[in-house]
Order: C-alpha cells, then sequence, then structure tokens
C-alpha cells in the first residue's frame, strides 16, 4: 500500500510504500530540501 505521492512535472502521480531503494523523482525532491512528510497520503 502506498504511504508517499508525488507529481511529476507533467501532473502524473507516482506513489511510493516507503521501502526498497527511493525512486529517483522522489529522491530529486528529498535533494532539493522536501521532505517525506511533504509526500505523505492524507
Amino acid at each position: 500500500m502506498p504511504k508517499y505521492q508525488i507529481k511529476d512535472g507533467e501532473g502524473n502521480v507516482l506513489q511510493w510504500t516507503g521501502r526498497g531503494r527511493t525512486p529517483k523523482l522522489f529522491q530529486a525532491y528529498f535533494d532539493q530540501g522536501g521532505s517525506k512528510e511533504d509526500c505523505l497520503i492524507g
């Protein structure tokens, strides 16, 4: 069950469970100062 979600530049939504390797889009967001809490689903 996905725990985090983020939108890419085209408006597509990417979801992630928080387990395993961090997807590239999420890692880029975190590298720019974003946090996991900002991406939490509901």
